[in-house]
């Protein structure tokens, strides 16, 4: 793949937070927003902040990975308070926040001591996708209990999910193999990050469409 067409893309990527960011906007308008769906807000904020800072890292020629790094470790944070929320048993409620500690800990030494501040924080990336799309499987198996009361097509909750499910289950791939692609096959680590940039584009239309679900769910 030439860097042509693969930065067009990624830039199409990085621009594509702003589709869910207008539905966001739309819904808080409303005044009546969930605490959910305030939390995805501040999530596409600083998804679109942390694009912003890197392109310009880039173009700077300075290194974005501390940007992507401290990015990561937040996007962990808020999804994680949104299964918080979302989840009825308390188990589940006290294992992400125990959870959301540990990985904190866990971030900040892999960051200082194993890949470094300057190094692509691959193994951040690729645990953070396994534990969402774990989040996002018992999640479904609580919507599944409640299927005959509620519908989840109407559900802001069920598409954000879905969201989770498709874009970090198809990125723990390329998250856990991206390091040693850079090293080692320049042209397949661009090939593989592309994949990873449509994916967050079809990840934030999805997100868009759980949040217009809410804007009209909360405007009836």
């Amino acid at each position: 793949m030439d860097f042509k067409t693969f930065d067009l893309i990624a830039i199409s990527s990085a621009l594509s937070v702003t589709i869910p960011l207008f539905s966001f906007f739309l819904s808080l308008g409303s005044k009546r927003a969930t605490y959910a769906v305030k939390l995805l807000g501040a999530l596409l904020i600083s998804s679109g902040l942390s694009d912003l800072l890197s392109r310009l890292f880039y173009n700077l020629k300075l290194n974005p990975n501390p940007v992507i790094s401290v990015y990561i470790i937040s996007q962990f944070a808020l999804v994680s308070l949104i299964y918080h929320d979302s989840f009825r048993k308390k188990i589940y409620k006290r294992v992400i926040i125990g959870g959301v500690n540990v990985f904190i800990v866990f971030a900040t030494v892999n960051m200082l001591f194993v890949q470094g501040l300057s190094g692509f924080n691959s193994n951040i990336f690729t645990a953070s996708s396994v534990v969402f799309v774990i989040y996002a499987f018992v999640f479904f198996h609580q919507l599944l209990a409640d299927v005959q009361e509620i519908k989840l097509e109407f559900m802001f909750i069920f598409w954000f999910n879905c969201a989770v499910i498709m874009y970090f289950g198809a990125s723990i791939f390329i998250f856990s193999t991206i390091s040693f692609l850079i090293t080692t096959a320049n042209d397949q680590a661009l090939l593989s990050w592309t994949f990873h940039n449509i994916f967050n584009i079809i990840k934030n239309l999805i997100l868009a469409w759980a949040l217009y679900i809410s804007w009209k769910h909360v405007r009836k």
